[in-house]
């Protein structure tokens, strides 16, 4: 039975809140349509630790450049995220399985526990994780409840899922 449940890192709501990520020139154009129309066959999972690395990279930009509306942001976004029908939230934090494993993951010694916390709710929803993490990735092979979850760098997963190849 092929797996239909894909785990999105940070990484790709970071632009919907303003935040330019440098993976390829396509980049930007791919994560709006995957917000806007998700893709067929697949369900899309936010897990909600990734928001919290939304505001702590918004507050970043605050204090390099003391420009408030990098803090606005946040609040002129979150409704269409939340209010997405091809993105669905996960409530990672709320979920004793989910927070069971993370905290396996940091003690494996992955050092950002909303990175364990993303692996583990990838790992409790049996789904694919897409992320530009190779050092969580790494850790999760290493560990037994973690290793079978499949993970993909955004370029693998257009390749080899999206495209078929």
């Amino acid at each position: 039975m092929k797996n239909n449940k894909v785990i999105l890192d940070t990484t790709y709501v970071l632009p919907l809140f303003g935040i330019q990520i440098d993976i390829s020139s396509t980049f930007l154009d791919e994560v709006k349509s995957i917000w806007k129309t998700g893709l067929i066959g697949y369900q899309i999972h936010l897990p909600s630790p990734c928001l919290i690395e939304v505001i702590y990279k918004l507050n970043r930009e605050f204090r390099k450049n003391k420009k408030s509306e990098a803090l606005d942001r946040y609040s002129l976004v979150l409704p269409t995220v939340i209010k997405s029908k091809v993105v669905e939230i996960n409530q990672s934090f709320l979920n004793p399985t989910i927070f069971k494993i993370a905290m396996n993951i940091r003690k494996a010694g992955h050092r950002d526990l909303m990175d364990c916390m993303i692996g583990a709710t990838a790992t409790s929803l049996q789904g694919l994780l897409i992320t530009e993490d190779d050092e969580l990735g790494k850790i999760m092979d290493e560990l037994e409840e973690t290793r079978g979850t499949p993970k993909f760098t955004w370029k693998e997963f257009q390749e080899s899922i999206v495209k078929g190849k």
